[in-house]
């Protein structure tokens, strides 16, 4: 997670473009992108907008992944639930525990069951202590 802005920054550094241009290409406005090479994290659509425009896997945009690898497109976010819960099971501890092990919202689950895209924060926190990636968390 504290990698995005690093990464993101080596990629508008390779791009060789400039933020305002990378926003009118990308559709992100350039003020939201440079609040992101500082720290701020983006939400879900941004985030897929942001390894589409790179053609980079969320993985390797947000510093879990050294392989660029490629943009995979589709998510089918309804298999983030089912797969967080078996990775809890097979990491051998629940939701409750994990949630206030790595501080965040415990309730957020009820969301997540209801089809709500948790914070981008919370997926990385999670691909990282449960031994996953990103994208296979949001349905790839």
């Amino acid at each position: 997670m504290y990698k995005f802005a690093e990464v993101l920054k080596d990629l508008v550094f390779e791009s060789g473009k400039s933020l305002r241009t990378i926003g009118i290409e990308s559709g992100i406005p350039h003020s939201q992108l440079s609040r992101y090479v500082r720290t701020t994290i983006p939400k879900f659509e941004i985030s897929l907008k942001l390894a589409s425009y790179f053609d980079c896997s969320l993985d390797y945009l947000f510093g879990l992944s050294d392989s660029k690898g490629k943009f995979y497109g589709k998510y089918d976010i309804t298999k983030f639930v089912p797969r967080y819960l078996k990775l809890l099971e097979d990491n051998g501890t629940t939701h409750w525990k994990f949630s206030h092990q790595y501080n965040f919202s415990e309730s957020g689950i009820r969301q997540w069951k209801h089809g709500i895209v948790p914070k981008m924060e919370t997926v990385v926190i999670i691909a990282e202590n449960l031994g996953t990636s990103i994208d296979y968390l949001l349905g790839k």
